[in-house]
């Protein structure tokens, strides 16, 4: 089964958009400015360059709200999905 481009491109940003979910899943916002318990370690992902700028914004408020890091390699969609089949 072949897999079209921009199918492609839209289960990379949905994947992306998984992980940034996850990734701000975790605070609370009752504890607003302090380290969320729910998460523990640091998260990797890749996929999609369409979310890349804004995944680099996002790392280090994360990182400073939860004291965990986000790595994000824009490798684009079509890498993000195979990384993610091949876990």
């Amino acid at each position: 089964m072949k897999i079209s481009r921009k199918a492609l491109r839209l289960i990379g940003a949905l994947l992306a958009l998984s992980v940034i979910s996850v990734a701000c899943g975790g605070a609370d916002a009752s504890t607003s400015g302090s380290k969320s318990d729910s998460a523990s370690g640091p998260l990797t992902g890749a996929g999609s360059t369409l979310v890349a700028p804004l995944m680099s914004k996002w790392e280090s408020d994360y990182a400073s709200k939860t004291g965990n890091t986000v790595t994000y390699g824009a490798i684009g969609s079509g890498g993000g999905i195979e990384q993610i089949t091949q876990r």
